[in-house]
């Protein structure tokens, strides 16, 4: 590959400030909060840019880059918006209308009534005009390994919000980034998990489990976002799901009592403030891919059910 263009080096710069200066992620809340705790991942981010392999590092948010799972990659917008409904119908919200989906089957559900009290300058949005409403939540590990609750895994929140006819759906995950981010690097992840379950399935020969580990790792660093996004989605042995925070993934579009449409997203925090809960020690990140809970865990694996 030759050299970077000025014009390149400048938009990689934009690119790294935008991502490791952010003041959304755990790692800048967290600092924030006075705890401190660094992601391993911001060291691929790190790493020199120059003309080399190092270098496909920075070609994930560049219009420019080679890289087929670019954001800029053109695809028809009725192909898009297909792709998008078959994922929701058939994937997401079908198997929540059903049954808890396989990869959200441990976990606890509540429901009771909420009270909206919108924020000063906040458009308004005609759903949240009533003052309370009935609401939903089904907190869950993500993830075959999620059948510990003590173990490493991605923590989600499905939550429902419905008043007279009218019902809001909000999917929520730990952590304010995301392993994916079209419908390419979805079947990646996908295939990513398939060959992490061969190397944690028990009794697995050998060379499949290490066979599995080595495409999970050719995920993983394969880009520098995977390893940072899969260190910050992940909580370990968490005092409660209560004390977890939760973030929409992707922007949903809004209209307000004025006909203006604006894009959205939410998070839920624990009602009572306090440090993060279940953040990865740096010996835990160097080896994510070890998700059984701690020998000496003496919890029971359903505790977070229990609390």
């Amino acid at each position: 590959m030759e050299a970077f263009t000025e014009e390149q080096r400048k938009e990689i710069e934009e690119n790294e400030s935008m991502i490791l200066n952010s003041t959304s992620t755990i790692e800048a809340q967290a600092r924030a909060k006075g705890q401190e705790w660094r992601n391993l991942g911001r060291q691929l981010f790190d790493a020199e840019v120059s003309a080399g392999p190092k270098a496909e590092v920075w070609w994930d948010h560049s219009g420019w880059s080679p890289a087929p799972w670019t954001s800029d990659q053109t695809e028809p917008l009725p192909l898009m918006a297909y792709k998008a409904m078959m994922l929701a119908s058939k994937t997401l919200q079908a198997g929540w209308n059903l049954q808890a989906p396989t990869n959200h089957a441990n976990g606890a559900a509540v429901s009771g009534r909420a009270a909206m009290v919108p924020d000063q300058g906040v458009p308004n949005i005609p759903f949240f005009d009533e003052k309370e409403m009935h609401v939903k939540a089904r907190f869950s590990n993500i993830g075959s390994y999620g059948t510990d609750d003590r173990a490493s895994s991605i923590r989600g929140c499905l939550i429902k919000l419905a008043t007279g006819t009218e019902e809001f759906h909000l999917h929520m995950h730990t952590g304010s980034t995301e392993n994916f981010d079209n419908m390419m690097t979805f079947g990646m992840l996908g295939a990513a998990n398939k060959a992490i379950v061969e190397y944690s399935k028990p009794g697995n020969p050998e060379e499949k489990r290490q066979a599995g580990l080595a495409l999970y790792k050719k995920w993983l660093f394969g880009r520098a976002s995977n390893y940072y996004n899969l260190i910050e989605m992940t909580v370990r042995s968490p005092t409660s799901y209560t004390r977890l925070h939760y973030y929409t993934k992707f922007p949903i579009l809004l209209t307000d009592s004025a006909g203006n449409q604006h894009l959205a997203k939410f998070r839920l925090v624990p009602h009572e403030d306090g440090p993060f809960d279940g953040l990865l020690t740096q010996d835990q990140q160097k080896e994510i891919w070890n998700f059984e809970a701690d020998a000496d865990d003496k919890k029971p694996t359903d505790y977070l059910v229990q609390t």
